[in-house]
């Protein structure tokens, strides 16, 4: 159906799970480096299936994203929110 691309989100109930508990352990005070300490500590597997790491968490003010700067782990879907520049006779 035209104009509901990307409307078609499944939420993961063992994921959400995390996410929530992350936001959690932030709003009670711990930074997001003591949480992915946490995590890792617990074998609580990260989105890529790597470590946890604090930047993970927090992300980056200007880019917008990590868990707790990133709309849309408060349910916002934002378009256009990235943009790649490619040089292109070398591809990078």
């Amino acid at each position: 159906m035209p104009g509901t691309s990307g409307l078609n989100r499944e939420i993961d109930p063992d994921q959400a799970a995390v996410v929530r508990r992350i936001f959690a352990d932030y709003a009670d005070g711990l930074s997001p480096r003591k949480i992915a300490a946490d995590l890792n500590a617990e074998g609580i597997p990260s989105p890529s299936g790597a470590g946890w790491n604090d930047s993970t968490i927090r992300g980056n003010a200007k880019k917008r994203d990590g868990m707790l700067r990133n709309e849309t782990y408060v349910g916002v879907i934002v378009y256009g929110r990235n943009t790649f520049k490619r040089d292109p006779e070398t591809g990078l």
